[in-house]
């Protein structure tokens, strides 16, 4: 009797130990390169991960949270709130664009396959025919961008809430900034939707779908921003329309091609430094300049790496809310747009001594298409 009172005892311990385990609802693992979270309950095969990949691991309950904030060289948690981030001890608005606007309505719909581009069934880089130089620019922080000039763009929310932009790779992948879903922990991978061919926030968008798995580069630090690039993979597959269309990306050989070239940044940011978000797509033309010039603005306090590249113009930048977004190019007027980087970091937005910081995307090219195929 007493071995069978014992045993009940044991059994309803076993029970609420149980029960107090931490519940998620999504699965965390790490290949060579990255660390892929994923809900659970879609049925997604990790072996079209893994068999791109000399390793694959499956990480427990117990480790995740540690993962999602010290991975690789992570040393420092970034917090979201409002889509400004604490960096070291300063407080670094994470890019949102405040975009220039078109001079015209005009949109090249139908622009030739570009070389180095990851596409093959379909066309992509559509944009504006021109949009705006710098010195035609007369409206501080860029201005409205004409609707749906930008098929490209989507805008990432969290249960329903806007948190970041991005960009459509394909069918069913989207490119983003890794420091937009860092903190996402894995039960909330469920909360994630991608709202295509939408131009004004706060009405419905054209198309919205779930996301169900997201991949961050496995060297991502969120202290540094170092590799601050991630793919979401969504639920189902978008059809290609006049308002939803892939972007281009660049060739591998274009690292340096882009100092002192015009180029256009696009999102739903804050037109002004501690301003409110847009609720209306942006955009803006601002400059690249090299990296070592860059550097010397932040000398002292941030290191700009070769995988990342900076651009500024005079009361024009990124702000929060634009993270995550991209930055694109054109050869000539009317020609393809080519997503040079995505929008990252900075301190503050616009100001004179801080240029904005993005990720050099022809530096992540064969992480861009190893994780495509996943």
């Amino acid at each position: 009797m007493t071995r069978l009172r014992h045993l009940i005892v044991f059994v309803l311990l076993a029970a609420l130990l149980l029960s107090c385990r931490p519940v998620s609802s999504g699965l965390v693992y790490q290949t060579e390169d990255a660390i892929v979270v994923e809900v659970e309950d879609i049925g997604l095969d990790r072996q079209d991960v893994s068999k791109n990949d000399a390793e694959t691991t499956t990480v427990s309950i117990e480790e995740q949270t540690t993962l999602l904030a010290n991975s690789s060289d992570v040393n420092q948690l970034i917090y979201l709130t409002n889509s400004t981030f604490t960096k070291a001890s300063e407080l670094i608005n994470v890019t949102t664009t405040t975009m220039m606007t078109t001079s015209e309505a005009t949109t090249t719909r139908k622009p030739p396959l570009v070389q180095g581009s990851i596409f093959s069934d379909s066309q992509c880089g559509i944009g504006p025919a021109k949009t705006l130089t710098m010195e035609e620019q007369r409206i501080v922080g860029g201005t409205e961008a004409v609707e749906n000039s930008w098929p490209g763009i989507v805008a990432l929310r969290k249960n329903g809430t806007f948190i970041c932009g991005g960009s459509l790779l394909s069918r069913t992948k989207i490119l983003t900034a890794a420091h937009c879903i860092a903190t996402i922990s894995p039960r909330d991978v469920k909360l994630l939707t991608v709202d295509l061919g939408i131009h004004v926030l706060l009405n419905q968008a054209a198309v919205t779908r779930k996301v169900k798995r997201m991949t961050r580069h496995r060297r991502f630090n969120a202290r540094t921003f170092y590799s601050d690039i991630a793919i979401l993979t969504l639920e189902t597959p978008v059809e290609y329309s006049e308002t939803i269309s892939p972007v281009c990306l660049p060739s591998a050989d274009s690292d340096d091609k882009y100092v002192d070239r015009d180029v256009t940044i696009i999102g739903w940011g804050s037109p002004i430094e501690g301003g409110f978000q847009s609720h209306v797509l942006r955009q803006v033309t601002v400059q690249v300049m090299s990296n070592a010039k860059c550097q010397k603005f932040y000398a002292g306090k941030d290191k700009i790496f070769d995988h990342m590249m900076c651009a500024a113009a005079p009361g024009k930048d990124s702000c929060q809310g634009d993270s995550g977004g991209p930055l694109l190019v054109q050869s000539s007027p009317g020609s393809t747009w080519i997503q040079a980087g995505v929008v990252s970091w900075g301190i503050g937005c616009a100001r004179r001594e801080y240029p904005g910081v993005f990720i050099r995307v022809s530096s992540f090219l064969n992480w861009i298409r190893r994780h495509m195929r996943s």
